[in-house]
């Protein structure tokens, strides 16, 4: 009856039991210390049957984590001594992944702390609202949640209430608790449509609240950006921010042979799965071959997804590894299956794009006319045919167009 009721239970927050897994007690506690749910935020694409395909890890896939435990390490000293910390990296480099499924699980450990984690985009306070709102009002009321992160926003950004009164209030309901605030890809302020006074007020509320605080406490709140590096160069330009960066970031820098071996060898054995030295070899020295952290991983993940599905005997080979490279170095069948794919998603939205306009009745479609008038002129052109033309018709134009 436990086993079911757990079993229950980690479905209901949205944690698959995966083959090999052999901590659901541990992912089931480290989700309900996240006040928030990360499946809202973050888009998730794994299959559980294989280690390597996750585009993130989340704190539950940290049995399947490997290569970063140094960095962790000078985070966990880092949150030790300082309430503001930055995050800095490539694209795709792990820098999420790395607080989420390295840093996270183990100050779950400590069993006294609490996360939450937003996303600035368009509208940070509001996202930054939405994240504190639910450590001191409780959860199950979502309607009570949603109205008081808008009056939080508002207040917030107006300067009615101080950021650092509303950690205060944390704190007070919180009080044998440490929290983490998580606030990734931090560059959105600067890549989306924020204006430089919403982005000044929201920086500036962030730094006088964290990187200010003084006597710090073991019952602190700790603030981490996630920041990916070459996103913008207003960033190096728009104060108070750089100065911030200089004292409390730290950069993830590149992986190194011996972390590359981790990264292919240890997600394997909860499966009994093994891999051949000769290709763990091979991979590591491909994977080298790149200059740019994003594509090194990236590759090596690719690689070792195809590998997996042409396993024998529960063994990744290197003459698998020699198949999918026959015609061509795994860099260029990386390139090759991703032009693919961004060739199919693009006919699937020009497909569907297509279909919600021509199954409209005709009055409709000269209203949706009349609308793309005020979209602008590369749309009108590229949907006007749809407008009156047949579904055969249209997917026949879309064929040869494509």
């Amino acid at each position: 009856m436990a086993a079911q009721n757990n079993e229950k239970k980690s479905q209901q927050i949205g944690i698959q039991n995966q083959p090999g897994s052999t901590n659901y007690g541990t992912q089931i506690g480290i989700q309900n210390n996240f006040v928030i749910n990360l499946k809202n935020y973050v888009n998730i694409k794994k299959n559980p049957n294989c280690p390597y395909s996750k585009s993130i890890f989340l704190p539950e896939d940290a049995e399947y984590f490997f290569g970063r435990d140094e960095f962790v390490k000078k985070l966990l000293s880092a949150i030790e001594t300082n309430n503001f910390i930055s995050v800095l990296g490539e694209l795709k480099s792990g820098k999420s992944s790395v607080i989420l499924a390295g840093l996270v699980p183990k100050l779950y450990k400590a069993k006294n702390w609490l996360f939450t984690f937003f996303r600035p985009q368009e509208d940070p306070f509001y996202n930054l609202a939405q994240a504190l709102v639910p450590l001191y009002i409780p959860q199950d009321n979502k309607k009570e949640l949603k109205t008081e992160a808008k009056k939080l926003k508002n207040s917030l950004k107006n300067n009615i209430t101080l950021l650092s009164e509303i950690i205060n209030k944390i704190q007070q309901k919180n009080p044998d608790k440490r929290i983490l605030i998580i606030a990734d890809q931090f560059e959105q302020l600067y890549n989306t449509s924020n204006k430089y006074k919403t982005r000044y007020k929201f920086i500036n509320a962030l730094l006088q609240t964290f990187q200010s605080a003084t006597n710090k406490s073991p019952l602190s709140t700790i603030l981490v950006t996630i920041i990916r590096t070459n996103s913008s160069g207003n960033i190096e330009f728009d104060p108070p921010l750089p100065d911030a960066l200089k004292k409390h970031s730290i950069t993830l820098e590149q992986m190194t042979g011996d972390q590359l071996r981790e990264v292919i060898e240890k997600p394997t054995r909860n499966f009994g799965v093994s891999v051949k030295k000769r290709l763990v070899e091979r991979l590591i020295e491909d994977a080298i071959k790149q200059q740019k952290q994003q594509k090194r991983l990236a590759v090596l993940a690719f690689a070792l997804v195809e590998l997996w599905k042409k396993q024998k005997n529960k063994e990744l080979t290197y003459k698998a590894y020699q198949e999918i490279t026959e015609n061509a170095d795994i860099v260029e069948v990386y390139e090759r299956e991703q032009k693919k794919r961004a060739e199919q998603n693009s006919l699937t939205k020009k497909t569907s794009k297509n279909n919600i306009i021509n199954e409209a009745p005709i009055i409709y479609r000269i209203v949706i006319l009349l609308f793309l008038f005020f979209v602008g002129m590369p749309v009108i052109l590229e949907l006007f045919p749809v407008i009156f033309d047949s579904p055969v018709r249209i997917m026949c134009k879309l064929k040869d167009k494509c």
